[in-house]
């Protein structure tokens, strides 16, 4: 019984031990798999940034290109702009160019706002005179704009004609061939479309996690923090466990070994009380067969609470 007793024991003990490591391991995967979508959503979040860094970068490089393309024969003509209902009908006849209606051309994507729609306008204007945008500036500009932010990559402009022609490009396009981390645009040039600018920048996925190192190693230095507790604290269990189930198995072998002795003495004395004529030894034999009977309740009521599951070992 007392063999059986202690693999019962020890069976549970190896069950709740390998539920413990279910337990941790569950919990460790969960760590991980909720580290990986928070790096993940993080890594969208700055790769979006980026993307709109560099097109920022790109519009502002598309108005200083304008700007030194412009300025060379910025003393040959200017160009006024003047609210149509400020002048007088008299002398409208002394006004030449087009009149742009804002909301009209916003409609027609030729901007957002008057800045960019003069802008546009001031585009067709050189365009027509055949001051085509100089992609080299442009690359140059750029590529210093890009600097300024600390994003280093490769990048390339094409120019397009109105039939979709390609006029010049800056940079080797063939490096863009096959490659799944592009960053794309496509502006158009002109207030009439006369021609459009494309942009490709490669966006690899290392510049993104440059930007993200120190978020990196701190994400990697919770999990393994979070990790070691969870593995501490199994390692605590797992030796409690054992020292408590060495402490059950060693309570019921005592408890146990007790109970034989005893039996064995109520067995004399009860032989004794049997054979024995002397009202004073009967009585003390009775006595003795008495406490012996006691001390064996007690003994099973320690078996008792040393096997059931509910009791606290303090």
């Amino acid at each position: 019984i007392q063999k059986l007793s202690l693999q019962y024991e020890k069976s549970k003990y190896k069950m709740k031990q390998k539920i413990v490591i279910c337990v941790v391991t569950i919990g460790t995967l969960a760590i991980l798999i909720l580290q990986g979508f928070w790096l993940m959503n993080m890594y969208t979040q700055y790769r979006k940034d980026v993307s709109e860094q560099m097109l920022s970068k790109y519009q502002l490089a598309i108005e200083l290109e304008l700007g030194m393309r412009s300025s060379a024969k910025a003393k040959e003509q200017m160009y006024e702009f003047t609210p149509k209902k400020v002048i007088p009908t008299k002398k409208l006849h002394e006004y030449t160019g087009d009149t742009i209606k804002l909301t009209d051309a916003i409609q027609q994507n030729v901007g957002n706002n008057f800045a960019e729609i003069f802008s546009q306008i001031y585009q067709t204007v050189l365009i027509t005179k055949g001051k085509f945008i100089n992609i080299n500036d442009l690359d140059s500009i750029y590529e210093q704009e890009l600097k300024k932010q600390k994003l280093q990559t490769q990048h390339v402009f094409i120019l397009y004609n109105n039939e979709g022609r390609c006029i010049s490009f800056s940079g080797d396009t063939l490096q863009f061939a096959g490659n799944t981390h592009i960053l794309s645009a496509i502006q158009p040039i002109g207030a009439k479309s006369l021609q459009s600018l494309k942009l490709l920048v490669n966006l690899p996925p290392n510049l993104i996690l440059d930007r993200m190192a120190s978020a990196l190693i701190i994400s990697f230095l919770l999990a393994i923090l979070i990790i070691a507790c969870l593995l501490y604290q199994l390692i605590i269990i797992r030796r409690r466990d054992n020292l408590l189930y060495k402490r059950a198995a060693a309570i019921n072998g005592v408890i146990h070994d007790l109970k034989s002795p005893l039996n064995a003495t109520h067995a004399i004395l009860l032989y004794f009380a049997q054979v024995e004529e002397n009202k004073d030894k009967l009585e003390l034999l009775k006595s003795g067969k008495a406490r012996i009977e006691r001390l064996g309740n007690i003994i099973e009521s320690l078996l008792l609470v040393a096997k059931s599951q509910k009791q606290e070992i303090v």
